[in-house]
């Protein structure tokens, strides 16, 4: 790639611009809409899942593959392994479509993440249980506002839930 061709990052801080909005290699980044903030971890784990699937990098993440070893031996001598050098360069595009889906402050908690799978997990493990408490707090909230004579709305959302409805 010429010094004329190389893309370059815009230098502003809105979160918007803070990374490049196309990484060759990386189809369909454009498509994520909504960058990972501390709020929204479904909604965008929702969005990059199918890419993920239909980019077939979903096994990078999901554990389905593992890390080809680094070295091997060929004919007595050992070499870099050629499975682990196209595992490495698959991972790292990914880490870097990764990266420029999240916002700053998320970015800055992955930072030292060295692939695509150890920076998921992560994510999964800081914001899933975040979701899951949310979800169970706004549950016994409805609870209790159906035990103080709750409005028929909120008895309607109880009993789509599975609660009951009956006082």
């Amino acid at each position: 790639m010429t010094p004329s061709s190389s893309p370059s990052l815009s230098s502003t801080s809105s979160s918007s611009s803070y990374f490049p909005s196309c990484i060759p290699g990386i189809p369909n980044l454009s498509q994520v809409a909504i960058k990972l903030d501390r709020t929204n971890y479904l909604l965008w784990k929702s969005q990059l899942l199918p890419i993920l699937y239909g980019t077939d990098m979903l096994s990078m993440v999901d554990g389905t593959i593992s890390t080809p070893q680094e070295v091997v031996a060929v004919n007595a001598t050992t070499v870099i392994n050629p499975k682990f050098i196209e595992w490495k360069k698959k991972d790292q595009i990914l880490l870097s479509w990764i990266h420029a889906t999240l916002t700053p402050p998320v970015f800055a908690q992955v930072v030292g993440y060295k692939t695509a799978r150890e920076t998921w997990e992560a994510l999964d493990r800081a914001y899933m249980s975040q979701t899951n408490a949310r979800y169970y707090q706004i549950k016994h909230e409805l609870s209790n506002m159906k035990k103080a004579k709750a409005s028929p709305c909120v008895a309607v959302l109880l009993e789509q839930q599975g609660g009951d409805v009956d006082a």
